[in-house]
């Protein structure tokens, strides 16, 4: 009873938003009487606000508006209002809560809100929470000064003065947040001074500061007391003068379970340094955290201490991170101490390694790929970490897994846990079968599905136990109950078993929680017949020679096929594979002779290479002999409107192509139609000239978003924050001057 009566008193005490309310009453005491602007909730409220999805602005053009919080303000987003069946319906995703700056012109960030949100003057001991919210286009998104706040599952985008700033005692918990395309002179997401913050499960991505500037995603400058601790956190992309991703002056942060990937310190003409961290006059302690791909143009790719005090690192890796100096971990004074390790080109301390960590994929700066940096099954990295390293209270790692996890069959020289950020799962509950699966006779390692075939007909059926083999070639099949079992792999077509013999299953029995490992497959071509590979790429420049190509860009999902009786068509005899999402092939079973490949080119398309929609001649012998066959494709052009620009190094970084500034020769500019900002296999792209120029053709009515992909170690000035431009076109029409800057 008084816990129905304290939840009708709650609803009682919510006041309600919604952009959309029909009215005519608007006192925010319901859904049917909400308030259509979030200035009268906060002017006439003192608890919790509920709001539904729409876009809500302090000002329509007063830019030192803001919406002002009242002491205790709850504001939780993601109510499905006026739109929903039901309208306490909460979908933080389906019903986005927008609060935004965009005041004023909508194509200027000129004359945005200079601050969205914020705490109320002297509003020391306040206490503040944010929930389900999508904060974006200001010149500062939420200002904290010397108040307490918890800020959870909200989303701070596109704000150009900083995403928060904390000052004079605050104290903030940030948990299950995004900051991505933030940007501020320091501390692209987050600047602190004299306050508290703890950061729990977000992800920080292509924030930045300039060249000048401190702390892509988050910085903390000046000020006593001052703490910062990071766990469970992904920082991707982010970008400043020193510390790509976070600067500390004076502070040692401490940070568990976090990933450190693309990340970057570009000082302009100065050196920067500390692709992912640096620190000046303090240090920061790292646990179980995994820095990848970072990098600088001063010293320490990953870590730079500058100062009088050393860093901790623990149970960590640190790996494939450039710089000139001191590619990995750099300390201008003091060594660091760094313990139970994977560190490249290796480091002093106790239990350090410098072997590959075999991460699943490795980050890749120049295509914006963050990898996949958990540990394949062969890493060195597993159950080489010391637990005694692991903060009390951590029991998880990045993604909420158990931190604590045995690997039957690795050795465990100090403990169980592993390095890095991820922890590799062991064995569930029950035994295990695991192995290798490999090519004869050149004993590299075969993607494969391997099943235990429990009625023994050698197929596999739906109800039978299986796995893919990872990289590496390894399986596991795990949790199985004690029993016997006949464990096969399933053979590609053209390919024949070869270890055990063609046919055969490897039978072993298992006791309960028995791990059995060393269960080796492998398989070879069929004997006299050939092997048949390649890619088909994405013909930019129309040139039918992929050697030629700036940019390596392969078409997924499209067949290619050997063409027996040349009649141009695929018949059911005839050997084909599909293209994976590498745009990479392969055709095995080919009988020996003269062949003919051909690709089946879908409505829309041109081939480019060979020319004329001819087919590929090869000899094809047989055994595991690789004939190697490429495919230029390219995306027909149908449209009669066109949008068209300039691409400039922008050398000064104001935008703007003046003085110096010169043609970027060979820039890939592309229109994004999903607006994911990725470069997709359909999306229509082309080549800025020796002039720097670019059009795109062949374009129908309709609206466009057009981006860059910068050049390798660039970085994109105009539009900022490599936001795109949105261009409406009608039937046949022009649009020029759509011009794209950007620097190294």
């Amino acid at each position: 009873m008084l816990l129905i009566e304290s939840l009708e008193r709650r609803l009682q005490l919510a006041v309600f938003v919604d952009s959309g309310a029909a009215g005519p009453i608007h006192d925010g005491q319901s859904w049917a009487t909400a308030f259509t602007d979030l200035q009268q909730a906060l002017a006439g409220s003192d608890g919790e606000v509920r709001i539904a999805g729409g876009i809500y602005k302090p000002s329509a053009s007063d830019r030192a508006a803001s919406f002002v919080l009242f002491n205790g303000a709850e504001l939780k987003g993601g109510y499905a209002g006026s739109a929903g069946a039901n309208p306490n319906s909460r979908d933080i995703n389906k019903f986005k809560t927008i609060i935004s700056g965009n005041i004023g012109a909508a194509a200027s960030s000129s004359d945005n809100s200079l601050t969205i949100l914020s705490s109320a003057p002297d509003s020391f001991d306040n206490s503040y929470h944010l929930d389900g919210l999508t904060i974006s286009d200001g010149l500062l998104g939420f200002s904290l000064v010397g108040a307490g706040a918890n800020v959870s599952n909200c989303v701070f985008t596109t704000n150009l003065g900083g995403a928060i700033s904390a000052d004079e005692g605050s104290s903030l918990t940030i948990t299950n947040s995004t900051f991505t395309a933030n940007a501020s002179a320091i501390g692209g997401a987050i600047v602190s001074s004299a306050s508290s913050t703890s950061i729990v499960n977000c992800a920080f991505s292509n924030n930045r500061s300039p060249v000048t500037g401190n702390g892509g995603a988050i910085a903390l400058v000046g000020g006593f007391p001052q703490t910062l601790s990071i766990d469970r956190c992904t920082f991707v992309n982010n970008f400043a003068g020193n510390g790509g991703a976070i600067y500390n002056e004076g502070v040692i942060p401490t940070l568990t379970n976090s990933l450190f990937v693309n990340n970057q310190a570009r000082a302009g003409t100065t050196k920067g340094d500390g692709g992912a961290i640096f620190s000046h006059d303090a240090g920061v302690i790292a646990i179980n955290c995994t820095f990848a791909g970072n990098r600088a143009n001063g010293s320490g790719g990953a870590v730079r201490n500058s100062g009088f005090d050393s860093s901790t690192l623990a149970n960590c890796i640190v790996w494939n991170n450039s710089a000139p100096l001191e590619p990995e971990i750099s300390n201008a004074d003091k060594s660091n101490d760094v313990s139970y390790s994977d560190v490249q080109g290796g480091y002093p301390g106790t239990g350090n390694i410098d072997i590959d960590p075999r991460f699943v994929r490795n980050p890749n700066s120049a295509k914006n790929d963050p990898g996949d940096l958990r540990l394949a099954s062969s890493s060195p990295a597993i159950d080489a970490g010391l637990n005694a390293a692991v903060p009390v209270g951590i029991l998880t790692d990045r993604t909420g897994k158990p931190r604590f996890i045995d690997v039957p069959g690795v050795h465990d020289p100090f403990g169980i846990t592993d390095m890095g950020a991820f922890e590799r799962a062991g064995a569930p509950a029950g035994g295990s079968i695991s192995g290798d699966v490999f090519a004869d006779p050149d004993g590299s390692p075969l993607i494969a599905t391997v099943y235990a075939d429990g009625n023994n007909n050698n197929r596999l059926d739906n109800n039978e136990p299986r796995t893919m083999t990872d990289e590496t070639g390894a399986y596991q099949l795990a949790g199985l109950p004690t029993g016997s079992y006949v464990v096969r792999q399933v053979v590609r077509p053209g390919w024949v078993q070869t270890t055990p013999a063609s046919g055969l299953g490897i039978n072993l029995a298992l006791v309960s929680g028995q791990n059995v490992s060393g269960n080796d497959f492998a398989a070879g071509i069929k004997p006299n017949r050939g092997l048949i590979s390649g890619f088909v790429f994405d013909d930019i420049i129309a040139s039918g020679d992929f050697v030629e190509q700036p940019y390596q860009l392969n078409v997924p999902g499209r067949t290619v096929y050997v063409d027996l009786d040349n009649d141009k068509l695929l018949d059911a005899n005839e050997p084909r594979a599909v293209t994976d999402a590498k745009g990479e092939y392969m055709i095995a079973n080919v009988p020996p002779g003269d062949r003919i490949v051909r690709q089946i080119v879908p409505s829309g398309w041109r081939q480019t290479s060979p020319a004329h929609d001819f087919g590929a001649h090869r000899i094809v012998t047989g055994g595991m002999e690789n004939t190697f066959v490429l495919f230029g494709t390219r995306a027909i052009v149908t449209g009669t409107g066109s949008i068209a620009g300039t691409v400039f190094h922008d050398f000064n970084r104001n935008g703007v192509m003046d003085g110096s500034d010169t043609a970027l020769v060979a820039a890939l500019v592309y229109i994004d139609l999903d607006d994911d900002q990725t470069l997709d296999s359909n999306e229509p792209r082309v080549l800025a000239d020796d002039t720097g120029g670019y059009m795109l053709s062949g374009l129908g009515r309709g609206t466009y978003i057009v981006r860059i992909v910068p050049p390798n170690a660039y970085v994109q000035t105009t539009p900022a924050q490599n936001m795109g431009l949105r261009v409406s076109l009608r039937s046949g029409q022009a649009v020029i001057g759509k011009n794209f800057g950007a620097d190294n």
